[in-house]
């Protein structure tokens, strides 16, 4: 699976943004209708606030997302599970390249972790094993677009055995330039950067892993802030 790239990357976190706006105005509107049959009909009726509708509102809870999140964890298995945060080396191409397994609540809410729980739920209906999430070290959190793929067991071998294979080393063309102090192009400085990343992760503990990579927030964290910021907005025009 080819990296998402910055610009598709962005025009994906834009429509998932525009789904969720329309999933809560379709949820405040079925939640209106729902009120005017319970009082025309004297009877409740739930079928129009359940399914999607309902997770989504859940997401938007620090208490609901906590729930959602365990309640998915404790569905895939402890195998899948323990390679969450996990250093390795992935092929591409004729390189093999430092890399970190991810699971999907090591990503920002968005595309990225919408297609793993969509592989996942597919994975659990049709008994398939799934295409593993990795982020390539050496990219940097404003190019995620670039950071993240989905591939395969077959090109993924763990740190260790890289490391014995000399996939840690910097590549021999890249040493000639250092000795010769000419400038990496931006493909080898990547290389470089993530060489150095994945060397110093390994050593700290796997939740202090690619931490530069976990500055996002969920959604309950940006619509408490939205919250807190609509209340100062109201007692500024009181």
């Amino acid at each position: 699976h080819p990296k998402i790239g910055n610009e598709k990357y962005k025009q994906m976190m834009e429509d998932t943004a525009t789904t969720n706006n329309k999933r809560r105005e379709t949820m405040h509107h079925r939640g209106k209708q729902s009120s005017t049959d319970d009082a025309n009909n004297g009877e409740a009726n739930d079928e129009n606030v359940v399914g999607s509708e309902d997770l989504e509102s859940d997401l938007l809870t620090m208490k609901g997302f906590q729930k959602y999140r365990d309640d998915l964890q404790s569905r895939i298995s402890k195998s899948v599970k323990s390679r969450f945060r996990e250093g390795r080396f992935c092929k591409w191409g004729k390189e093999w390249l430092p890399v970190l397994e991810l699971g999907p609540f090591d990503v920002e809410p968005g595309p990225v972790r919408d297609m793993w729980l969509e592989m996942f739920e597919n994975s659990q209906k049709r008994g398939r094993g799934m295409k593993r999430l990795v982020y390539w070290y050496g990219v940097q959190y404003e190019d995620r677009g670039q950071a993240y793929s989905f591939v395969t067991t077959t090109q993924l071998i763990n740190y260790d055995e890289g490391e014995k294979k000399g996939y840690g080393n910097i590549p021999k063309k890249m040493q000639n330039k250092i000795a010769q102090k000419n400038k990496f192009s931006k493909k080898e400085e990547q290389l470089n950067r993530g060489l150095l990343e994945i060397e110093m992760d390994m050593s700290r503990d796997k939740s202090e892993r690619a931490h530069w990579m976990m500055q996002f927030k969920e959604r309950h964290e940006i619509a408490a802030e939205e919250s807190i910021r609509e209340e100062a907005r109201s007692l500024s025009r009181a």
